[in-house]
């Protein structure tokens, strides 16, 4: 049987529901709403699409980040992905010089 991260996600929120009582319930339901917004992880695929700035992504995102990974993401604005990468420089320690940084944005931004 192939379980989903959706699938999983439902169930967690069923179980803390059921859990909680009467006063949590409607939260719960509202995070189960929202998680069928969630790309099924089995459907996203595996290989980052082509086009400028890819390679910089492979070659310095996917050290950490698969493909299906990123590709989950919501769509963020570029000054979201700014913070982001920013944040995987400074706080995580990316060897990611400012040109490549800026690449990776604009990657990023544009899918």
């Amino acid at each position: 049987m192939k379980i989903t991260t959706n699938y999983l996600i439902v169930l967690l929120v069923i179980a803390v529901a059921c859990s909680c009582g009467d006063s949590n319930q409607q939260q719960a339901s509202s995070i189960v709403s929202a998680s069928k917004n969630l790309p099924d992880a089995n459907h996203v695929p595996l290989d980052i699409p082509g086009g400028p700035g890819s390679a910089e992504f492979i070659a310095n995102c996917q050290t950490c980040h698969t493909a299906r990974y990123v590709l989950m993401q919501p769509k963020l604005s570029r000054k979201a992905w700014e913070k982001s990468v920013d944040k995987m420089i400074h706080v995580y320690g990316a060897a990611i010089d400012s040109l490549t940084a800026i690449k990776i944005v604009d990657y990023l931004a544009a899918r």
